[in-house]
């Protein structure tokens, strides 16, 4: 199960919890939401800024109790989805980590708090009124005590081991020794160690890398990697509803999970598409793209493998018909299409 999905979020997610492929499926789920920055992002920047002939990819406009609304809706959207042990990470920023904090305590409870990362990098401006913001905020939560968790998996070179005596162990390999309480332990010379919760090796993108797709906002492709290879098995099924550029999604397939990617702009589902596809991710057989009547409820009226829900005022309309154009397009489909906008896409 691969898909990648051209709709709201939230609306995807409650007509999701009613399809059995996928209800209580969802092993780990990563989220990059809008960080209600109050600015307008477009394909091809980094910042939010706009060059010539630049297309929009997201608003992230909304007044704070809206976005307050907005947090627990995903969040409880999202939660029939999850596995019984599922991973929970919301990727955010200073400006919004109290909402997103209090949202995720109020759907999982407090004893569903993981872990508080902090990813903390040098790039970024000068402050002078204030310190320089140098830093995200990952927060886990999970659905149950059994999460999952593999420090082996995510180990990084240690540089704790200076007070370790050097040694040779029985059978002829390098390791570093320490006694503690009267017992000795052993430890490899080239074994890492887990990462605490304040992740400074991971660099965010810069202007030139050329992981870059063009999309703003993206993220390193290393920090999903961590993610994903540290709080889930092969074969789980991994979910971003806030998906853009696809990172998640590479990611997770580069580790043999499953994924679902799930966007409400064209041009974050165009970028994550080619980028899959074209790319195929390293492995894994990347199926194709075709309409389907997905996740919808019978007797809504589908047209042309679509589904509208209710009537939409005329700028919703105007927006619903843009995304179709796009598809249509990106499909190669040619007319007959007069009935209701593009809802979603599966692939």
């Amino acid at each position: 199960m691969n898909r990648l999905v051209l709709a709201d979020n939230v609306t995807w997610m409650r007509e999701a919890a009613e399809d059995p492929d996928i209800a209580g499926q969802v092993d780990l789920a990563y989220m990059d939401p809008p960080f209600n920055t109050g600015g307008v992002f477009y394909v091809g920047t980094a910042s939010g800024g706009r060059a010539r002939g630049e297309r929009e990819a997201y608003r992230d406009v909304r007044k704070p109790p809206e976005y307050a609304v907005f947090a627990r809706q995903v969040l409880t959207a999202m939660k029939p989805l999850l596995a019984v042990n599922a991973s929970v990470f919301v990727h955010i920023d200073a400006r919004t980590v109290h909402v997103w904090r209090t949202a995720l305590d109020e759907v999982f409870g407090p004893k569903g708090f993981v872990n508080e990362i902090i990813w903390a990098y040098r790039t970024g401006g000068v402050a002078r009124r204030r310190y320089p913001a140098k830093h995200d905020t990952i927060l886990w939560y999970a659905n149950g005590p059994g999460y999952v968790f593999h420090p082996e998996a995510v180990a990084v070179p240690s540089e704790r081991r200076n007070h370790m005596r050097r040694a040779v162990s029985a059978d002829g390999s390098a390791v570093r020794t320490i006694r503690s309480n009267g017992k000795v332990y052993e430890y490899p010379e080239d074994a890492g160690a887990c990462p605490t919760d304040v992740w400074t090796d991971i660099s965010p993108l810069n202007q030139r890398d050329p992981e870059r797709v063009g999309y703003a906002t993206q993220k390193p492709l290393a920090l999903l990697t961590r993610i994903i290879a540290g709080s889930s098995e092969p074969g789980d099924l991994v979910l971003d509803p806030f998906c853009g550029s696809g990172t998640t999604l590479v990611a997770a397939q580069r580790l043999g999970r499953r994924w679902i990617g799930v966007d409400s702009s064209p041009e974050a589902i165009r970028i994550a598409e080619n980028r899959i596809r074209i790319k195929n991710c390293g492995k894994g057989e990347m199926p194709a793209v075709f309409p389907v009547p997905l996740l919808f409820k019978e007797g809504l009226g589908v047209v042309a493998g679509y589904v509208r829900r209710k009537p939409l005022p005329q700028p919703l309309l105007e927006k619903e018909g843009r995304q179709t154009r796009y598809y249509l397009r990106m499909t190669g489909k040619q007319g007959g299409h007069s009935g209701p906008p593009l809802h979603g896409m599966i692939c």
